[in-house]
């Protein structure tokens, strides 16, 4: 089968969401049948016990029991988790991506297109079946509570890497694309996306002259995971194992460090995937970041053949690395067109 935390097709780039969904799928398989072992039960009172005093913030953002989502909670709770069924649509899945392992064969793909060969796949066709069989079953349900800037409601809202979030969120829940994988009710869901934006919690938490800017923003993580176990039985059942959250901010590592369960036990989707930053290959997956087209950017000032000035940024404060520190060496104060910040 398919790495799961592989998302590269060789010689073929594929969408965010078929990429993203490829790889939970794979996650799913061991997480569904470590719910049918554990067999937790849930109650209201014991999931408030654990989210402990976090409910107290910023109510307009991080979702609560006594919400206006409540009524709508309280249908989704009530409608049966049919694992058995879920479990059996896996176990066909596997038979099928094992028959075509030895059989050096696939079932026909409805939308033709791609066949994978060559000697990067351990086994090309294994890794062609699951990928038809995760077109086929695979559902993923999105939670719907919370305001920015705790959650990413979709669309383009930010530029470059940390775009990824919204078109993530963009594909899932069209009616095309990635929309076929949107679940219907949590029920038959394989997945849980959290829709938590690094990148906008960043972005409205963070001032430089803030003598402590991670624990408001910790807090804000923190408070909305543990909202969600309140109001919903999914977390609390696998302790996290079957959610999974997106981002390319560089902040993403530490973030997500806010619970223990979602560093522990969620899929974290990041495009910073160094290890030394907390990444875990083991459970987290690499997202390669998406750069725009040359013909998506508008041209802003002059062509690029008419520019002398080369210009370098990454990151800011220490943040940038060994490059830029070398670059600031060779550079800072030595051309007064050179502007470093």
């Amino acid at each position: 089968m398919a790495s799961k935390n592989s998302c590269a097709c060789h010689g073929v780039v594929v969408t965010l969401a078929s990429c993203l969904l490829l790889v939970a799928a794979a996650v799913s398989v061991s997480v569904l049948a470590a719910h049918v072992a554990v067999g937790r039960v849930w109650s209201p009172a014991g999931a408030a016990a654990a989210a402990g005093h976090h409910h107290s913030l910023s109510p307009a953002w991080v979702p609560s029991p006594s919400s206006r989502h409540a009524h709508h909670a309280r249908e989704l709770v009530n409608r049966r988790v049919q694992v058995g069924r879920m479990e059996a649509g896996l176990v066909q899945a596997r038979v099928s991506i094992r028959r075509a392992s030895r059989t050096r064969s696939c079932t026909p793909d409805d939308g033709g297109g791609f066949i994978p060969r060559g000697a990067v796949y351990r086994d090309a066709y294994a890794f062609h079946q699951s990928y038809i069989e995760m077109e086929k079953r695979f559902k993923v349900w999105t939670y719907r509570e919370g305001e920015p800037p705790v959650v990413q409601k979709g669309g383009a809202a930010f530029a470059g890497n940390d775009g990824i979030e919204g078109h993530l969120i963009a594909e899932l829940d069209s009616s095309g694309g990635g929309g076929r994988h949107r679940a219907r009710h949590p029920g038959e869901a394989h997945a849980f996306f959290l829709p938590i934006s690094v990148a906008s919690i960043a972005g409205y938490v963070y001032r430089r002259d803030m003598i402590d800017f991670w624990d408001p923003q910790l807090r804000l993580v923190a408070g909305y995971v543990d909202g969600l176990a309140a109001m919903y039985p999914f977390w609390n059942r696998s302790r996290g194992a079957d959610h999974f959250l997106v981002s390319c901010h560089q902040w993403a590592p530490i973030l997500s460090a806010a619970k223990a369960e979602l560093r522990g036990n969620a899929i974290r989707v990041m495009c910073d995937a160094d290890m030394s930053d907390g990444f875990d290959p083991a459970t987290d997956v690499a997202l390669p970041p998406v750069v725009a087209s040359a013909r998506a950017t508008p041209p802003q000032g002059r062509v690029a053949s008419e520019r002398t000035v080369l210009a370098f940024f990454a990151a800011g404060g220490g943040g940038g690395g060994a490059v830029r520190e070398v670059l600031l060496t060779r550079w800072e104060g030595r051309d007064d067109r050179v502007v470093a910040c």
